[in-house]
């Protein structure tokens, strides 16, 4: 190990503990650092270039510290590696690496100062440890090539300005606005983090150009006024864990149009017209979205093998439903009074239809039924009038004397004893090759 001796007055003032600096080498590295207690601190690397890993160990000291201005300027520095040991980084630490691309933080640092990573426009993504409680002045201002972040909920503030010129930066992985100025305007795609279980007042409110929000499983209540005024948020992912929203969460985002989740919860906008089901679902329960009316469109994922009764009951806006395979059983009422409905396909699979599940869905005027039906409840197309077209492969009392076409299903190879006795009002039927 070499040491070189500093005696200038200068030295003493910077490093007041110690009044020396030591150099070793590391493979290709010659390590410049600061000994002060049991810890080192690096001052520098030569040369400063290519892919660097951090030492853990200098000096026989553990590496808890890089220093101010440490890399600034390394702009032939590609990829830095630091050990778990380190703690903090100092101010303007990595200012100006235009070349760094691949940059791992460890879960150790607590401190990044001021204008630590400004201008390492070659960073495209970046992770900020769980220790780290504020994001101070600058850290990362004109990153440009930034694209994506994600800041753990243990950041409690970042700086104004400290992405500043990340125009580049649309994605970010964040529990809450941190106010005017702290996070960039660009950014179009929130995902809260894993872990979080509520999303509190006023967490993302006027963040005016979010488009999607995607909330995690941990997360069961989101407050009031969370997404207020969020004016250009179209789509947003609610999972089963949540259960509660409060009345006002969602003011103000006139946009929102279409979300993902299990079932409908008081407190989503009055604007939503589109509902997909979310995957995994086996079950849709009992008045999961009923009185929607707004509801034009819902998509039910495949492995769905039951709906509850009433579960779309009173959608009365509702023009389309995608149904899977999967289906087994209609439940009772289940689509009552969507009288948006004109075309219904039940799909192979599905073997009753419940009470009432169609009743008063005034304008279906077309329904397709498989040969696996095998019972279809009474009452359960009363009030659907205009209902003059089915296909099926044979009649049940529970269809209605409006239709007046039958087409037998292709998969039909054989019309049973009476399949369509007493149908008095039919006009037509249609048998397959």
């Amino acid at each position: 190990m070499k040491r070189t001796v500093l005696l200038s007055a200068f030295a003493a003032l910077v490093v007041p503990f110690s009044s020396f600096a030591d150099e070793e080498t590391v493979g290709n590295y010659t390590w410049t650092f600061w000994i002060e207690g049991d810890s080192a601190t690096v001052e520098r690397v030569s040369p400063a270039s290519g892919r660097i890993a951090i030492p853990s160990i200098l000096g026989g000291k553990t590496v808890t510290t890089i220093a101010d201005n440490a890399f600034s300027g390394c702009s032939g520095l590609t990829s830095i590696s630091m050990p778990d040991s380190v703690t903090s980084i100092g101010n303007y630490a990595f200012r100006g690496c235009s070349n760094l691309r691949s940059l791992a933080i460890p879960d150790s640092v607590t401190s990044i100062g001021r204008w630590a990573f400004s201008d390492c426009s070659g960073l495209a993504s970046l992770v900020i440890p769980d220790g780290v409680t504020s994001i101070g002045e600058g850290v990362f201002s004109n990153c440009s090539g930034l694209k994506t972040v994600s800041i753990p909920e243990s950041v409690t503030s970042i700086a104004w300005g400290a992405f500043e010129g990340c125009s580049r930066l649309v994605s970010a992985s964040v529990a809450r606005w941190y106010g005017d100025g702290a996070l960039p305007d660009s950014i179009r795609s929130v995902t809260i983090p894993e872990g979080v279980t509520s999303i509190g007042y006023g967490a993302f409110s006027d963040c005016s150009n979010l488009q999607t929000i995607t909330i995690p499983d941990s997360v069961t209540r989101i407050e009031n006024n969370a997404f207020r005024n969020c004016s250009n948020l179209q789509t947003i992912t609610i999972p089963d864990s949540v259960t509660e929203i409060s009345s006002n969460a969602f003011n103000g985002c006139n946009r929102l149009v279409s979300a993902t989740t299990t079932r409908w919860i008081n407190g989503l906008p009055d604007s939503i017209r589109s509902v997909t089901i979310s995957d995994g679902v086996w079950t849709i329960d009992e008045s999961a979205f009923r009185g929607c009316s707004g509801l034009m469109s819902i998509t039910i994922p495949d492995g769905v093998t039951s709906i509850g009764e009433y579960a779309f009951a009173d959608c009365s806006g509702l023009t389309s439903v995608m149904i899977p395979d999967s289906l087994t059983s209609i439940g009772n009422e289940t689509f009552r009074n969507c009288s948006g409905l004109t075309t219904i396909t039940i799909p192979e699979g599905v073997t009753s239809i419940g009470y009432g599940a169609f009743r008063d869905c005034s304008n279906l005027q077309t329904i397709a039924m498989p040969g696996s039906v095998t019972e279809v409840s009474d009452n359960a197309f009363d009030g659907c009038n205009r209902l003059v077209s089915a296909t099926t492969a044979r009649w049940f009392d529970g269809l209605p004397d409006s239709i007046r076409s039958i087409t037998i299903p292709d998969s039909v190879t054989s019309i049973g004893d009476c399949a369509f006795a007493d149908c008095s009002g039919l006009s037509s039927i249609t048998i397959p090759e």
